[in-house]
């Protein structure tokens, strides 16, 4: 917090830099196998600000991330057609709920 008060201009640098690598290893990650998803706090859209590598390569506008949100990709498809979440999105949604309540 001492940075963000005396140099916010540094700051913002260090969160974007930040932002910038953390994409670069997601990215590595996921070109080897890796699942990632953006749980909807705007990861992606603030990586995409600072130049991160996030738009999905077959979107020429460049509006489309390359990686679905949470909301998207476990329950978009049970909210809108009200079917049961499959064996992979059922293993990972109870991931992130114990993840999230433990």
């Amino acid at each position: 917090m001492q940075l963000l008060a005396s140099d916010g201009q540094l700051f913002r640098q260090r969160v974007q830099d930040s932002l910038r690598r953390q994409i670069k290893a997601i990215n590595a990650l996921a070109d080897r196998g890796m699942f990632f998803w953006d749980y909807g706090n705007a990861f992606l859209l603030e990586a995409q600000r600072c130049g991160a590598d996030v738009s999905a390569s077959d979107d020429p506008t460049g509006l489309k991330f390359r990686y679905p949100s949470y909301v998207q990709d476990i329950m978009g498809y049970v909210l809108i057609s009200g079917s049961k979440l499959s064996t992979r999105s059922r293993t990972l949604h109870h991931l992130v709920l114990f993840s999230l309540f433990s």
